[in-house]
C-alpha cells in the first residue's frame, strides 16, 4: 500500500492515532542522527526536505494531510515548517477538524506507574484533539538500562480507559498516580537526552519510531518542572556499617565496593530488584585498586546490605527473597569471574582468596 493509500485510509477510517505514527516514523527516519535506519535495515536516500518537496508538488487533501502533521511534528526546523505552512495556506482542502486544527491539540493529564523497585516508570499522557477526542500516549522508561525510553506508542483510547486496562492486571507492587504537567515534561526530556539503545534491531516495535511524536506532545506541556531528586545514597550506607548487618563487613574497600554497586542500574540505594542484581552480578567489574578479598566478598555484602535497605524502605518480604535468590544463585559465577580477572592483571594471591 502506498503512502497516499495509507494516509487517505487512516483519514477516511478516523484513525488519528495510526496517521501521528506515521508521521513520525518518517520524520525519525530522515532524521541524521537517527540510528532507525541502521536498526530496521533500511536504505533511506530521500531527506525529509525531498518528501516535502514531492507532497508540494502533488495536490492532494493526502498530502494537505501530511504537510499539516509535518508543519507541527517537526522537531526544531524551521525552514521546513515554513515550507509546509506557506503551502497550506494556498490550499483549501477540507480537513478534519482535529488536523486543521492541530495546533489546539493538547496534553490534558499525565499519569505515572511505578514499580516499588523502581526499575522503571510507565507515564501515560492523556492527549485531547481538538475536536475532543482523546487518545493516550504511553512511554516506558527503563532505569535498568540508563533510564531510557525503551517502549512508546499512541493508543487510540482515552487515558482512563487505558490505566482502567492496566490495573486490571492486579500487580500489587505498581500504582498509578497523577504526575505533574509541567514535572512530567522535565521528567521526559531528560530521558529523550539520553542515548537510543545499541540493541542491533531497536526496543520495541514502536521505538524509536514515535520518537518524533513523543517530542512533540512534550514541548506541548508546560515548563517549569524540576525531577524528582534521587535518593541520596551516603547516610544509608552509613546506617548499614554502624548496624549488626554491616559490622563484618569492616574496611574502606568495602564501602567503595558497595557504592560502586549503588551507583549502577537503577542508583536507588533502597531498592533492589531481582533483575537489577541479575545484571549486576552477571558482569564483575574488577577493580586492582580494591583488596581481592573484598571484591570476592561482594555477594555476602549484597547478601547482608539487601534485606537492610528493603526494611528500611518497606519493601516486603517476597521482593527481598527473590532479590536474595538471584545473589546465592550467582555468587560462584560472580567469584569465579573476579578471580580469573584477578590472574589476568597478576594481582591473584592464593592466601588471599
Amino acid at each position: 500500500m502506498s503512502l497516499v493509500d495509507r494516509v487517505r485510509r487512516a483519514v477516511g477510517d478516523g484513525e488519528p492515532a495510526e496517521l501521528f505514527s506515521l508521521v513520525s516514523l518518517m520524520i525519525e527516519a530522515c532524521s541524521p542522527e537517527s540510528t532507525l535506519p541502521r536498526r530496521r535495515g533500511w536504505d533511506i536516500t530521500h531527506s525529509l526536505d525531498d518528501f516535502v518537496a514531492a507532497f508540494i508538488e502533488l495536490k492532494s487533501p493526502e498530502t494537505t494531510a501530511l504537510l499539516a502533521l509535518l508543519s507541527e511534528l517537526s522537531r526544531t526546523d524551521d525552514a521546513l515548517k515554513g515550507h509546509c505552512r506557506r503551502e497550506l495556506d494556498k490550499r483549501d482542502d477540507a480537513l478534519p477538524v482535529w488536523l486543521a486544527e492541530l495546533a489546539r491539540t493538547e496534553v490534558y493529564r499525565v499519569m505515572r506507574r511505578a514499580h516499588v523497585l523502581g526499575d522503571g516508570d510507565q507515564l501515560l499522557l492523556g492527549v485531547r484533539l481538538a475536536d475532543r477526542r482523546e487518545l493516550t500516549f504511553a512511554v516506558y522508561v527503563d532505569h535498568l538500562a540508563l533510564s531510557r525510553i525503551t517502549e512508546a506508542l499512541l493508543l487510540a483510547r482515552p487515558l482512563a480507559t487505558v490505566r482502567d486496562i492496566a490495573e486490571a492486571g492486579g500487580d500489587r507492587d505498581t500504582a498509578f498516580a497523577e504526575f505533574g504537567p509541567a514535572d512530567a515534561r522535565a521528567y521526559l526530556e531528560k530521558a529523550l537526552d539520553n542515548p537510543l539503545s545499541d540493541i542491533a534491531f531497536g526496543d520495541s516495535e514502536h521505538w524509536p519510531e514515535s520518537r518524533a511524536l513523543l517530542r512533540w506532545l512534550v514541548r506541548l506541556l508546560p515548563d517549569g518542572g524540576s525531577l524528582v531528586p534521587q535518593q541520596e545514597s551516603t547516610e544509608v550506607l552509613e546506617r548499614f556499617f554502624a548496624s549488626w548487618a554491616g559490622a563484618p563487613f569492616t574496611g574502606g574497600d568495602y564501602e567503595v565496593l558497595l557504592e560502586n554497586f549503588v551507583d549502577q542500574g537503577t542508583r536507588d540505594p533502597l531498592r533492589w530488584s531481582a533483575e537489577r542484581l541479575r545484571q549486576l552480578l552477571k558482569r564483575p567489574d574488577y577493580d586492582d585498586r580494591l583488596e581481592l578479598t573484598a571484591q570476592l566478598n561482594a555477594p555476602a555484602l549484597l547478601r547482608a546490605y539487601v534485606p537492610f535497605a528493603h526494611a528500611e524502605s518497606e519493601i516486603r518480604h517476597q521482593l527481598t527473597a527473590e532479590a536474595i535468590a538471584v545473589i546465592d544463585a550467582m555468587a560462584d559465577s560472580y567469584r569465579n569471574a573476579v578471580l580469573a580477572d584477578a590472574r589476568r592483571y597478576d594481582c591473584f594471591d592464593e592466601d588471599e582468596a
